[in-house]
């Protein structure tokens, strides 16, 4: 079987690179294409300063386009975050949650992209409220599946549920390699220990993972509440 599988790079790669000013995007990019990798993955928030709370300049967007055609690149997909927990001590309204998704899939179309990648913690019921405008732009929203998560995941199968039901062809899913990480790597958490964490918040840790249990709440009970036994909250996994 043959198969025409291109190279692409996530400039997510270049964080560092970015934030401390060692390489420019036109650099980051020029960098990518000579290595064969003309497919290329953005994060606003990293790749566009101000983006998303003050929006992007039209100046910008040509510069992008510029630098696609320059490098004979492909823009191929914007990763976007959904900040629902911008109000404290509420979760977004599901509306605005709506029409945070809508922001993204706009920016998407702007920088010439047919995908978005949603990360796993935004709810089905919020890609299937945004599914109609994404497929009125020409825009697919994939939904990452990330360790600990896998396809046979509670909150996997209900996104997948989800779709089928709406039967839209503008949703779907980004395998991510690291669902393939079936557990805590031991020299993660001995490396965490010798940093100074607990030892009773580094088997609470490993344990959640084993559990499959979102990060969102490992995080927000770790912070706290401090490290307990894992499941004497009665936390499932997000189901």
């Amino acid at each position: 079987m043959m198969h025409n599988i291109q190279r692409g790079v996530s400039l997510y790669s270049f964080q560092n690179e970015t934030y401390l000013g060692k390489m420019t995007l036109e650099e980051v990019i020029g960098h990518c294409t000579r290595m064969g990798a003309r497919g290329i993955e953005i994060i606003g928030e990293q790749t566009f300063h101000g983006w998303p709370e003050c929006g992007v300049p039209e100046q910008a967007i040509t510069e992008w386009h510029r630098l696609m055609h320059q490098y004979d690149a492909v823009p191929v997909c914007h990763d976007f975050m959904l900040d629902y927990k911008r109000y404290k001590g509420r979760p977004m309204p599901f509306q605005e949650q709506v029409q945070s998704v809508q922001r993204d899939i706009d920016f998407a179309a702007r920088l010439g992209m047919k995908f978005i990648r949603s990360l796993v913690s935004v709810a089905p019921e919020v890609l299937v409220a945004g599914a109609p405008y994404a497929e009125d732009k020409g825009i697919t929203i994939l939904l990452e599946v990330h360790a600990p998560l896998h396809f046979d995941h509670p909150w996997i199968i209900r996104h997948a549920e989800a779709y089928e039901k709406a039967n839209t062809r503008a949703l779907g899913f980004l395998p991510d390699m690291g669902m393939f990480l079936f557990r805590f790597p031991r020299v993660w958490k001995e490396r965490f220990i010798r940093n100074g964490c607990p030892q009773e918040a580094a088997d609470f840790i490993e344990k959640a993972f084993d559990d499959r249990i979102l990060s969102e709440y490992v995080i927000l009970d770790v912070m706290q509440n401090g490290a307990r036994a894992a499941g004497s909250h009665g936390r499932n996994t997000a189901s």
